[in-house]
C-alpha cells in the first residue's frame, strides 16, 4: 500500500510503499482514493506525543 509517512520525529513526509496490514476479524479494507494532512499530523511529525506514548516508524499520516 502506498502511505504518507516519516521514518523519525521531525523526519520530511513521503510517500512510501509499505505492506499492507493485516485484516482482523470483524473488520473491513477500503481502498481510498485520496487523503489529506492536518495540523495535528505535523504536530505528530515535530514529536508533539513523543514522550507520552509509544510510536512504531515508520509513522502513518492521515
Amino acid at each position: 500500500m502506498k502511505a504518507v509517512a516519516v521514518n523519525q520525529f521531525k523526519g520530511t513526509p513521503q510517500v512510501m510503499d509499505l505492506p499492507e496490514p493485516p485484516v482482523k476479524d470483524g473488520t473491513l479494507r477500503i481502498r481510498l482514493a485520496a487523503a489529506g494532512l492536518n495540523p495535528f499530523d505535523w504536530k505528530l511529525v515535530d514529536g508533539i506525543l513523543e514522550n507520552h506514548m509509544p510510536h512504531v516508524f515508520p509513522l502513518i499520516l492521515g
